[in-house]
């Protein structure tokens, strides 16, 4: 019995170390940026943390809201989105939506919604905001998170199954006339108008 404790205990060993790399997260941020469609230069508005823990796809919250200081009109169209900061075009290189500037006042509320991937890599970003304010105890911007989804995939060569004749095999067992389910629907009916019918008075 002796002889197995040293593998057991290079299983443990081993069974630590691997809960330990799982259990390693790591937090990045991640900067929204907004700016009018006559402004070429992006601004920071929100910084969400990015938190990855092992192979669990990594969870967002809000760390900072940066209220643009810039002077907007109600009226004038304002970008958010995230943008790669490699490429020098930042008009190729941004990703979000384009909506007012009065989307963006204080005391309205805001909500952010991240589009990613099965891994948590953000594709896409949403954002919508309501004239109502926030009620008690609830933020004046949230970070919501979908996940987006693999479209339904194609059964590609399925077997054609044919039968003695040649032709292509189908189940049989539902191909059955209204009379073979429901004949006894239809004997009820007879024998309640026999019934019914021998029941007069001459």
């Amino acid at each position: 019995m002796l002889s197995f404790l040293p593998s057991a205990l290079c299983l443990a060993v081993l069974t630590h170390l691997a809960a330990a790399a799982d259990s390693t997260c790591t937090t990045s941020t991640v900067t929204i940026h907004a700016w009018s469609v006559q402004i070429a230069t992006p601004t920071p508005l929100a910084k969400i943390s990015q938190t990855t823990c092992g192979s669990e796809p990594p969870k967002y919250s809000l760390s900072s809201w940066i209220q643009p200081t810039e002077e907007y009109k109600d009226h004038d169209l304002v970008r958010i989105g995230h943008y790669d900061t490699s490429v020098s075009d930042v008009e190729k290189s941004w990703d979000g939506i384009v909506t007012s500037a009065a989307s963006l006042a204080p005391g309205t509320r805001k909500v952010l919604t991240l589009h990613t991937d099965l891994n948590g890599k953000i594709l896409h970003l949403g954002f919508r905001a309501s004239t109502a304010k926030p009620s008690e105890g609830q933020d004046e911007v949230e970070i919501q998170v979908k996940q987006i989804q693999p479209g339904p995939k194609p059964l590609l060569n399925r077997p054609v199954v044919l039968d003695d004749t040649g032709k292509v095999k189908t189940d049989e067992k539902d191909e059955k006339t209204f009379i073979q389910k429901y004949w006894w629907v239809l004997a009820i009916f007879l024998v309640m108008q026999l019934v019914a019918g021998g029941g007069g008075k001459e």
